[in-house]
């Protein structure tokens, strides 16, 4: 991986949450569809008519498409009642099966994953804030709209602190035997 030291020591959301909302979708075998589409929301993911681009995912019955930032085409996953019939990418533009796979892993869309048990501490814990900062009502009562309703939205990012107890670095998602190097500039 190269990087600057910039983006190696700025804090992101815990590798466990990362790991939580994760999930190996593996062919001929059982999901649970509602906890998938449930992942989906709270990882940042838009429910759309048509997947077209990455961060959104649709439903039709037992068929669900999810574009995934971790590929370059997104995913079908056809489902016979729980259990994983085929897996394939297809292409965004014609949608249009391009090859199938036998598993596939889905990752969070965003850089911040909303879970809707820990909202209400997190909405005290901005309004808190804010009031300590005299932020204008209308804006705080915005950010408070989109958080209660599973929005993301631009700048959530810089929420990240409010969202989570303890947050992380690269180096907290890098193996113990990385080896650095830092070029002289």
């Amino acid at each position: 991986m190269v990087t600057s030291v910039d983006a190696l020591m700025q804090k992101i959301i815990p590798r466990q949450v990362i790991s939580q909302y994760a999930e190996l979708i593996v062919l001929n075998e059982e999901i649970n569809r509602d906890l998938l589409i449930n992942k989906l929301i709270c990882g940042g993911y838009v429910r759309a008519t048509i997947v077209e681009e990455p961060g959104d995912f649709s439903v039709r019955g037992g068929i669900v498409d999810i574009f995934t930032p971790l590929y370059a085409n997104p995913l079908r996953i056809e489902l016979y009642g729980d259990q994983v019939e085929a897996i394939r990418f297809f292409s965004a533009a014609s949608q249009r099966k391009i090859s199938d796979i036998n598993e596939a892993v889905i990752i969070p869309a965003r850089e911040v994953v909303l879970n809707e048990e820990y909202l209400p501490q997190v909405i005290n814990k901005i309004r808190t804030r804010a009031s300590e900062l005299e932020l204008a009502v209308t804006q705080v009562r915005s950010i408070v709209n989109h958080l209660k309703n599973q929005e993301i939205f631009d700048g959530i990012e810089s929420l990240v602190s409010y969202i989570y107890e303890n947050l992380e670095t690269m180096f907290d998602y890098l193996p113990s035997d990385s080896i650095f190097m830092v070029p002289d500039s």
